[in-house]
């Protein structure tokens, strides 16, 4: 880390935000270029301008997916509560 923030002239503090500014935005390019809708055109595919996208896909071994839960689920156990 002493090296980062002696050859960018930067605090530890603000190298860690721009790491984690970088990673946020990777990971949002990667969301975009995966999400394909139900009828779209080959023409209409995402394809990122992000100049940094293809020097990161190392991080694609680092990133891993959080597990997500469906709203719906959660609606129907509070509704069977109400009616119960």
């Amino acid at each position: 880390m002493a090296e980062l923030t002696a050859a960018l002239k930067a605090t530890e503090c603000e190298v860690k935000a721009k790491i984690k500014s970088i990673r946020a935005q990777y990971t949002r390019e990667k969301q975009k270029s995966s999400k394909v809708k139900t009828g779209t055109g080959t023409d209409e595919v995402y394809v990122s301008k992000w100049p940094h996208l293809e020097q990161l896909k190392f991080l694609d071994d680092f990133i891993i997916a959080k597990k997500s839960i469906s709203n719906l689920s959660v609606l129907r156990r509070e509704g069977q509560r109400r009616n119960g």
